[in-house]
């Protein structure tokens, strides 16, 4: 979703969310933010986080602001400093991180070193965007490494991204995790309707 006009979900969220997860795709939540000042970006963080009540997600909550949201807040009057862009970031990923989801800051080398998103202090993880190199200047959860992959069935260009091999294991081992979790909630599902089966309800 993205936080321009009052906010709003992608029209197409509720959908790809549904099928994701019926495709057994691990799935997270990624917010545009248009917020200009510190209470509208927990605004934000409030109406991003309503959308996930009705899911389960696997990966994290993730915070986009760019140079569109700067030029969003200058055309509505607002004076975008480095520590008020600081401290919007710093209120949604820590509301995030308060209602017990994983925030993660996507952003690239040109937010992170001139813009103040390196000195961001909430706990959070990075989606970082760098193309067209071998190696990256910053360490990174996800490196989104170009902007003109190709996807079969999908006719323009596709950004590509690329799971640290320490992200992808705790994905996989939480996955597993939950898997065993919902296989003995089924067992003792099936062991209580065959208990009222045989010996009724107990009542």
């Amino acid at each position: 979703g993205h936080g321009k006009n009052g906010g709003r979900a992608d029209y197409k969220f509720h959908s790809n969310i549904t099928k994701a997860k019926a495709a057994g795709l691990p799935v997270g939540i990624y917010w545009f933010s248009y917020a200009g000042t510190k209470q509208k970006a927990i605004n934000e963080a409030k109406m991003c986080l309503r959308l996930l009540k009705a899911y389960k997600i696997d990966m994290p909550v993730y915070f986009d602001w760019e140079y569109d949201s700067d030029r969003y807040a200058s055309q509505s009057g607002i004076n975008i400093t480095k520590q008020l862009r600081l401290a919007i970031a710093e209120a949604f990923l820590h509301r995030v991180r308060d209602r017990g989801y994983a925030p993660m800051l996507y952003a690239n080398p040109d937010y992170l070193r001139n813009y103040g998103f390196d000195q961001i202090s909430v706990p959070h993880k990075l989606w970082l965007a760098q193309w067209g190199v071998s190696k990256t200047d910053y360490n990174y959860t996800i490196w989104q490494y170009s902007s003109k992959g190709k996807i079969d069935g999908i006719s323009s260009n596709v950004d590509m991204n690329r799971m640290s091999e320490d992200a992808a294991r705790e994905l996989v081992e939480a996955q597993e995790a939950g898997y065993e979790h919902r296989k003995l909630q089924n067992f003792v599902t099936e062991l209580h309707e065959l208990y009222k089966k045989y010996f009724g309800s107990g009542n």
